[in-house]
């Protein structure tokens, strides 16, 4: 699940998660440099082209929400499906 950066942006000023204000050239620059204070944040790109589903946080929550149950579904038919 990812989202836009503009987005995150938002979201981030929404939730008064930005120690100051600055623009959003300043925050994706900010998200860059995270990327890669430690070995785990370092893997979040691998992670991210290697999954199997993409789905993006774009709209309301309730679409989230929906396209999570798309995927969900998914695995749960595959799962119910005997072995031939």
């Amino acid at each position: 699940v990812d989202a836009p950066i503009h987005q995150r942006y938002e979201r981030a000023k929404d939730r008064r998660r930005l120690d100051h204000v600055m623009s959003v050239d300043e925050f994706r620059r900010q998200e860059l440099a995270e990327e890669g204070k430690s070995a785990t944040d370092s893997q979040i790109t691998t992670v991210i082209s290697s999954a199997d589903f993409d789905i993006a946080n774009d709209a309301t929550l309730e679409d989230l929400h929906a396209k999570v149950d798309s995927v969900l579904e998914r695995f749960a038919g595959a799962s119910t499906k005997e072995p031939s």
